[in-house]
């Protein structure tokens, strides 16, 4: 068991680090905008300490598509298994598929498919558990436009629509972070 699971750590490591590259970068920029929004200055000018405005603000809403994306690609791991299955000759879910395509395996083939498919489920809702926001039961870049949780721009149109109205916008504005 020791000499397999010292075989795989090569795998699973070019499987892992396949698009770290491109989840780095992405992370990056996402940080360079949320750093630019109006709640980071606002935590600032209270005196907040930066260490915690970028822990506590900043990183929290940094992540969002990171875990999206990341959710997204976990079933390319299945693609990627067929190739790195075939190079260090392993026997894995890609080689079977690839097995029973060739071999006209009809049932084990669907039965491919049919876990894929559940991979493709299964994590796609655990990237939209993991990025609901507990408090809320949403994203926390939706705001509060009266008794709604809405996006940022119907939130803005509606609020045009209110202050056209001449009627309140109740808050319209302000957004959780």
């Amino acid at each position: 068991v020791a000499d397999y699971a010292w075989h795989l750590i090569v795998p699973a490591l070019i499987l892992g680090l396949e698009g770290t590259a491109q989840l780095v970068r992405i992370m990056r920029g996402n940080t360079l905008d949320v750093l630019g929004k109006q709640y980071i200055t606002t935590a600032r000018a209270k005196g907040l300490a930066e260490r915690f405005v970028i822990t506590r603000h900043a990183f929290r809403n940094t992540l969002l598509p990171v875990i999206t994306i990341t959710g997204l690609r976990l079933p390319s791991l299945v693609g990627g298994a067929v190739l790195i299955e075939s190079v260090f000759n392993y026997q894995g879910i890609g080689y079977t598929i690839v097995y029973a395509t060739t071999n006209r395996d009809y049932p084990l083939l669907m039965g491919g498919v049919l876990v894929t498919a559940l991979m493709v489920l299964l994590s796609n809702l655990l990237a939209d558990v993991a990025v609901a926001d507990e408090t809320h039961g949403v994203a926390p870049h939706f705001v509060r436009a009266g008794e709604r949780l809405v996006p940022p721009p119907l939130v803005q149109r509606g609020a045009l629509v209110a202050q056209a109205a001449g009627q309140r916008d109740h808050g319209a504005e302000r957004e959780f972070g």
